[in-house]
């Protein structure tokens, strides 16, 4: 904190140090009593000597001082008006911060889960305010500062709520709706390392100096995070699409570009916190889309930002830090390595720190020999054995995975579920243990549900059907957008009421090639951006038809295709949904954009033909932008969209403006 001279601040807080030096004269009853004769000049000489006797109430005024901080404290010189006296003391920390983030989804991610939480366990009454915009860049703030653009969601949070509200507002009125105390500014993720792309700087720096009302703000720069290495984000692009090439493009901007504009004050290292947790055991899954942190299953991204934020705004001494969140219960344990990544930005914010949590040794099970069996089944499929061995898979019985609702293992240990004895659940296979050109087989008479995970502890949408293809050869199409897969096995068509024992353990066997030969992964066109949606030459935005306060359930039995409304249901859960009309595969044409923004998702709702149940329903999807393609469609011939909150909250029709969904010109 720099040392400043803030007389009102200072006097404020002396308000209550005012005391009096002595105790004044007291007046008896005998030397009260006056003699008959008592002229007014004499009563008058009396007064005038009893108040002369009395000792000084100070008032005090500043000569000298620091202001407190958050958690420092003041210190001042100061003298009193009256008697000339003078000491020198100190001004309690205020454990009081207001924050204003000029930002885009980088800064939800940095504040909205976790950060008021992070400061109530310092200690600290924490009033926020983040300034929205997707994909928001420099050059569009400046735009909209110049032209006093209510063109923001603000997400406000007052110290003594536990929520946050919303509203539209502009950078001209927000900044002026506190004295804030922090006012940090970022730029858009794919542009954070290209300083050839601040052109506008300067300006909102300018802009931010004449306009804030707390005298002593500061402003701090969001430094954001380099993408995970499976990122399919076009402004990978910018970097080769590889990550520490972007960690260090974007470090770099910072520390030789950033910090030398006099107006900022100091660094929110996010970025190098991120970069220091993933050397640790938690790996690279901190994003849920591949850049945007994670905020299902444990949370760890958005936690690591916001205690991030914690640390670098206030100094917080986080070496006793506890932290406990009732609505992700695991982060707990990760706390520790969190606190180690955080610690380490701040002190050194522009380069990476190894974790001292670093990942286990893998563990690395050899593959076996194959058996006679396993010979006469790959002859069989015209397959020369010498060229292969088996993979050696480990079994649960009586367990299984739901990918949908992350990658722990469902089993009797932590689960009660009845049809827990329908099912053998492998260990997590990573890509290199199944490598393109591997062989799956499964038993006549049995399937398997191949699931699988972006990253572990996040949850799939879309979760992989079962198999009962005797013979599948791996490639990458068969990986997806996966980087780890796991196989639940099952008697075929039957999984609900056939009890599975040690005797199915062996029929599902995979092949692995002795000399593997990597297909090279077919290359992913750039997803648009949405300037480019905005150009009416490439795009046509579609009209949707909404009805709010309803949805669909392509899994219910009762209601299939029907749109399920308070006419015909009385769930509870009704108004928490808005629902469009159902599409075709010629309305919505593979090369169709989807976008939702922050905060809200949609579930793609999918059918194989109207009025049919669809046996394994769609997730919910929350990726800002996705590509319509034929994978997209798979065996349906309709879908539709429900639109929610990610935090459960009714909707209303002003949200629907937060879902839309682009057709390209032909």
């Amino acid at each position: 904190m720099k040392k400043v001279t803030s007389l009102l601040a200072l006097v404020l807080a002396l308000l209550m140090l005012f005391t009096a030096c002595g105790e004044p004269a007291v007046t008896t009853e005998a030397n009260a009593t006056t003699e008959a004769s008592t002229t007014t000049e004499e009563a008058t000489t009396a007064t005038t000597a009893t108040t002369e006797a009395k000792a000084c109430v100070h008032e005090w005024e500043v000569l000298e001082g620091t202001a407190p901080g958050v958690l420092t404290e003041g210190t001042g010189k100061f003298k009193c008006k009256l008697c000339e006296e003078t000491f020198e003391g100190t001004l309690p920390a205020t454990k009081k911060i207001k924050i204003l983030a000029i930002g885009n989804s980088f800064s939800v991610d940095a504040m909205e889960t976790h950060l008021h939480k992070v400061f109530a366990a310092l200690g600290i009454e924490a009033t926020l305010g983040n300034l929205y915009i997707g994909g928001c860049s420099l050059d569009t703030h400046w735009d909209n500062i110049q032209n006093n653009k209510r063109a923001y969601t603000y997400y406000y949070k007052a110290a003594q709520k536990s929520t946050f509200t919303s509203l539209t507002n502009s950078i001209n009125s927000a900044i002026k709706a506190q004295d804030w105390d922090i006012i940090t500014i970022q730029q858009v993720s794919q542009d954070s390392g290209r300083p050839q792309t601040f052109n506008n700087l300067q300006n909102i720096l300018d802009f931010i100096e004449a306009n804030k009302t707390n005298p002593d703000a500061k402003i701090y720069w969001h430094m954001t995070w380099a993408y995970a290495q499976n990122s399919t984000h076009s402004g990978f692009a910018n970097y080769n699409k590889d990550q520490m090439t972007m960690y260090n493009a974007i470090a770099d901007a910072v520390e030789n570009y950033v910090m030398k504009y006099d107006a900022i004050d100091g660094v929110i290292p996010s970025g190098t916190a991120i970069q220091n947790l993933r050397t640790s055991y938690i790996g690279d899954n901190l994003t849920r889309d591949g850049y945007h942190l994670n905020y299902t299953a444990d949370s760890l991204g958005r936690l690591t930002a916001s205690v991030t934020w914690a640390a670098a705004l206030t100094g917080s001494d986080l070496s006793d830090f506890k932290y406990e969140n009732k609505a992700y219960p695991s982060v707990a344990a990760s706390v520790p390595a969190i606190v180690d990544a955080v610690l380490n930005a701040v002190k050194n914010p522009f380069e990476v720190t190894p974790s001292k949590y670093p990942p286990e040794p893998k563990e690395v099970i050899p593959n076996n020999p194959l058996t006679d069996e396993d010979k006469a089944i790959l002859k069989g499929y015209g397959v020369n054995p010498d060229d292969y061995e088996a993979l050696a898979i480990q079994h649960t019985l009586h367990a299984y995975y739901l990918s949908t609702s992350g990658s722990g293992l469902t089993s009797k240990s932590n689960s009660s579920a009845s049809n827990l004895v329908n099912f053998i659940a492998t260990q997590i296979f990573e890509k290199e243990q199944i490598p393109n050109g591997s062989i799956i087989y499964i038993k006549k008479g049995y399937q398997y549900r191949p699931e699988g995970w972006s990253s572990l502890n996040a949850k799939t949408n879309g979760r992989p059907d079962n198999v009962t293809t005797e013979f599948v050869v791996v490639d990458s199409a068969w990986w997806r957008e996966f980087n780890y897969r796991a196989f639940n096995i099952a008697i075929e068509g039957a999984a609900a009421s056939s009890v599975v024992s040690e005797k199915d353990m062996g029929v599902l066997k995979i092949y692995v090639p002795k000399s593997p030969v990597e297909e090279k992964p077919e290359e992913k066109p750039a997803l648009p951006t949405r300037e480019d949606l905005a150009d009416t030459s490439k795009y046509t935005k579609l009209a949707l038809d909404f009805k709010v306060q309803a949805y669909y359930n392509s899994n219910d039995n009762n209601y299939r295709s029907t749109m399920i409304t308070g006419a015909n249901s009385a769930a509870s859960n009704i108004p928490n949904f808005a629902a469009t009309q159902i599409f075709t595969k010629e309305e919505l044409p593979v090369g169709a954009v989807i976008v939702v923004d922050e905060g809200y998702q949609y579930r793609p709702e999918g059918w194989i033909g109207l009025n049919t149940k669809t046996a394994n329903r769609p997730g919910n999807v929350s990726t800002e932008i996705v590509v319509i393609d034929d994978a997209w469609w798979g065996s349906f011939t309709h879908r539709a969209f429900n639109l929610s909150k990610v935090q459960t909250a009714t909707m209303k029709a002003s949200d629907t403006a937060h879902f839309a969904i682009y057709i390209p010109v032909k």
